[in-house]
C-alpha cells in the first residue's frame, strides 16, 4: 500500500509541474492575445483619423467669443476661412472647457465638413489614441513573446526529462537559505545535493526548486536524494522532493 501511495504521490508532483508550464505558456498566450488586441484598436484609431481627413478639411479658426455652457462651462465662437474664401462663424457647443481652454484671439487647428461647416472639430492629441495602443501592444507583444519562450523551453525540457531521463543518487551536501525567494513570507530553503561520474572525472552540482519548510528533518538516513537528469542536458534535471514534501505534510505543524 506503501509503494501505491508513494507512486501516485510522485506522479501527481510531476504532473503539476507539467501543468505548472502549460499555466505559464496561457499566461503568456493571454498577453499575446492582447496584444492583438491593442494593435486592433490601434488600427481603428488610425482609420478613423484617416477617414476624417478624407472628409473633413483642415484649417485654423480663431476664438471669436466665449460664451457659457448649460453644462457649467464655456464654449468658444470660432471664426475661420472656408476654401472658398468666405468667413464663416461657428458655435461650437459640442467643444467645452474653461474660460483659460478658449480665451479670445486663441487660434486652434480644426477639421470642418466642406458641406455643413457647424461640423467643426478642434484637432486636439491627433495620434494620441494610436501611438498608445501600439506602444502598449508591442510591450504585451515582448513580454508575451519572451514568457511564451520560456515557458515552452521549461516545457521541452521538463518533457525530454520525462521521457529520456535517467535516475541518479546524489550525495547531499547541504540546506541553505535563498533570500532571493520568498515563500510564505519567510525566505525559501534549497537543497544542495553532488554526483560525480564513475566513468569521467567529472563532478555535477544540483540545486533543488525553493522549500517552503526546511527539510532538514526529512532527509534520508543514507544522505542520498534522487535526481533526475537528461543525458544529453546535464543542466536539465530535477531533485525528487516529492518525499520530503510529503514527510513534512504528514508531521504535527
Amino acid at each position: 500500500m506503501k509503494a501505491i501511495l508513494d507512486f501516485l504521490f510522485n506522479f501527481l508532483s510531476r504532473l503539476w509541474e507539467e501543468l505548472r508550464a502549460r499555466l505559464e505558456m496561457l499566461l503568456a498566450l493571454v498577453l499575446l492575445l492582447g496584444s492583438l488586441s491593442l494593435f486592433y484598436l490601434a488600427y481603428q484609431a488610425y482609420e478613423e483619423k484617416k477617414n476624417k481627413a478624407q472628409k473633413y478639411e483642415r484649417t485654423f479658426a480663431r476664438v471669436i467669443e466665449v460664451k457659457w455652457h448649460e453644462s457649467g462651462n464655456y464654449y468658444p465662437i470660432l471664426g475661420f476661412y472656408t476654401l472658398d474664401s468666405q468667413k464663416v462663424l461657428i458655435s461650437a457647443k459640442h467643444e467645452v472647457g474653461t474660460l483659460q481652454d478658449f480665451e479670445v484671439g486663441n487660434v486652434f487647428e480644426v477639421y470642418y465638413d466642406i458641406i455643413n461647416p457647424d461640423d467643426l472639430h478642434i484637432i486636439k492629441n491627433e495620434w494620441f489614441g494610436s501611438i498608445f495602443y501600439s506602444i502598449s501592444a508591442t510591450c504585451l507583444l515582448l513580454v508575451g513573446s519572451w514568457l511564451a519562450f520560456l515557458a515552452w523551453r521549461k516545457y521541452r525540457r521538463w518533457h525530454r526529462l520525462l521521457k529520456y531521463g535517467q535516475t541518479l543518487q546524489a550525495d547531499i551536501k547541504s540546506v541553505a537559505r535563498d533570500l532571493q525567494v520568498r515563500l510564505n513570507g519567510t525566505p525559501a530553503y534549497v537543497l544542495y545535493c553532488e554526483w560525480s561520474s564513475p566513468s569521467e572525472d567529472l563532478a555535477y552540482a544540483f540545486r533543488s526548486e525553493p522549500l517552503p519548510f526546511d527539510p532538514t528533518p526529512f532527509l534520508p538516513t543514507h544522505n542520498k536524494m534522487t535526481v533526475l537528469i537528461d543525458p544529453k542536458e546535464p543542466e536539465s534535471y530535477y531533485i525528487e522532493v516529492a518525499e520530503l514534501k510529503k514527510m513534512y505534510a504528514a508531521s504535527p505543524q
